[in-house]
């Protein structure tokens, strides 16, 4: 049963990749060390976790890579369902994971409506910044979520 559920916005893109294609963007130097910066704060509070599904899009992929230099020993499953998912694709992918502990690495605006699904609402005053966490636990089967912990690259 899914207790933890931690949902990542990738890191700060590049504004268009030689492709064209959105899907192949990759990370800037600024969202390399963002997703740095907030995968070390999540270790730092403790954070653990046993399975990462994460976006198939190149910036969703780089930035998982970053974060687990910090999260060591969590498997890693690319997802290409995640990539512009809606809230409820994420929710129902970390569902189905068949893991205590979740995290996503997708985009907006799916994880932000997740964010405010699950209860998180009051901390998207200024958005679900590239680079941010957002950490949500419950204590059972249909018990409520509770958000324990927003990170952005400026608290870490």
């Amino acid at each position: 049963m899914l207790r933890t559920l931690t949902l990542l916005r990738h890191g700060e893109a590049e504004p268009s990749a030689a492709s064209g294609r959105d899907f192949d963007r990759a990370l800037t130097a600024k969202g390399t060390a963002d997703a740095r910066a907030t995968a070390a704060a999540l270790a730092d509070a403790g954070f653990s976790t046993d399975v990462a599904l994460v976006s198939t899009a190149r910036r969703a992929q780089a930035t998982w890579e970053v974060a687990a230099g910090a999260l060591a020993g969590v498997e890693h499953r690319a997802m290409r369902s995640l990539y512009n998912a809606s809230a409820t694709t994420l929710y129902e992918a970390a569902q189905a994971a068949g893991a205590s502990s979740v995290i996503v690495v997708a985009h907006n605006p799916g994880l932000a409506e997740a964010v405010a699904g699950l209860g998180g609402a009051e901390v998207l005053g200024d958005g679900f910044p590239p680079a941010s966490a957002a950490v949500f636990e419950r204590g059972g089967a249909h018990a409520p979520w509770r958000l324990v912990r927003f990170i952005t690259p400026e608290d870490s």
